[in-house]
């Protein structure tokens, strides 16, 4: 199978990795397929143990502690959602 590269700079981006590693270009691209293959196939949702890690690495600070469960959700002193 032939495939042609009709963009000018992913040609010369091409090249110059042949270049510079001493491969064939159909090795650079090939390379760069695999690599992406492999990325792509690696890229899976966060666990929540990742997530919590995040989370954790914030510097979080309580926020309205001068105020009531009532008044942070929005109601009045007579039990009305303002």
């Amino acid at each position: 199978m032939t495939v042609e590269i009709q963009d000018p700079e992913a040609v010369a981006e091409i090249e110059r990795q042949a270049s510079a590693t001493g491969k064939t270009p159909v090795e650079v691209v090939s390379a760069a397929i695999k690599a992406h293959a492999h990325h792509s196939s690696e890229a899976t949702d966060p666990s929540v143990e990742q997530i919590l890690e995040l989370v954790r690495g914030f510097r979080l600070r309580p926020i309205n502690q001068n105020l009531s469960d009532d008044e942070i959700l929005g109601y009045g002193a007579d039990g009305i959602c303002r």
